[in-house]
């Protein structure tokens, strides 16, 4: 599933008038951080202030998610992102759902129902 392709056509529904683009950007960008600090609190002290300075310092992209994998299994990154991603999604929607008019409540309803549901693994 495509989680970006969903969220563009959520904001499509509601006539988001903002820059679709940067709203998914910045979106997918939280939920990101929000999996590493999540996961940033699994760890053993000494080695989250490890990953918590090689975070701050990052040299490149493809050197810290390296550094990350050294820290944190991908597999685990992947379930907990997964959760972190239906769990904000979720509130997203429960934020908007009210403001929406009657039309644009059953649109999005009906865009929704569509979707696979989502397999909790956490």
């Amino acid at each position: 599933m495509d989680e970006r392709k969903i969220l563009l056509q959520v904001l499509t529904i509601i006539e988001y008038q903002g820059d679709k683009n940067a709203f998914i950007a910045t979106f997918f960008t939280f939920l990101y951080l929000q999996t590493i600090e999540d996961l940033l609190d699994t760890l053993d002290p000494e080695s989250r202030k490890e990953l918590e300075q090689i975070i701050r310092n990052p040299s490149d992209e493809h050197a810290l998610l390296s550094e990350i994998n050294t820290y944190l299994s991908h597999e685990d990154f992947d379930k907990r992102l997964e959760h972190v991603t239906t769990t904000q999604f979720a509130d997203y929607l429960e934020t908007i759902y009210p403001t929406l008019s009657p039309q644009k409540q059953e649109q999005l309803t009906m865009y929704l129902s569509t979707l696979p549901k989502p397999q909790q693994t956490i």
